[in-house]
């Protein structure tokens, strides 16, 4: 923390509220994009959809070929919805999609397998189908 001379604070608390300046990481800050893409992530998880409490019951605790998955997780700077990372398998539960997203989206498929990841994508309403194509891998 930097402090900063008070001149002519009426009282001490208020002296302490105008003499320090708080930096970001400091808990009062914007904080960097990796915390906020953090903060983020943990904000998806609280609010899943009913699709991805589905998905993720059907994940979790290595239930899929003993396969550790995770959820919400970052790849800075994107958000991925499930992550097996020994496999390297990116699972994305998609809506329908506008241009723009398909573009978005397009950008962000290469970003990921440059990094090596294989990125399957499945409509909210094809989730049993996509357990199968899964389990090719």
């Amino acid at each position: 923390m930097q402090e900063q001379t008070c001149v002519a604070s009426p009282s001490p608390a208020q002296c302490l509220v105008s003499c320090y300046i708080v930096s970001a990481g400091e808990g009062w800050g914007e904080g960097s994009e990796m915390d906020k893409l953090t903060r983020r992530a943990r904000t998806l998880r609280k609010n899943h959809t009913a699709a991805e409490a589905r998905l993720w019951s059907l994940l979790r605790d290595r239930g899929l070929c003993r396969y550790k998955f995770r959820r919400q997780y970052t790849i800075h700077p994107y958000i991925v919805d499930f992550i097996c990372l020994w496999k390297k398998i990116i699972i994305e539960l998609d809506g329908g999609q506008h241009a723009e997203a398909q573009i978005y989206d397009q950008k962000r498929t290469a970003f990921l397998e440059s990094k090596g990841y294989r990125d399957i994508k499945c409509y909210v309403f094809g989730i049993m189908l996509f357990l199968r194509k899964l389990q090719m891998y």
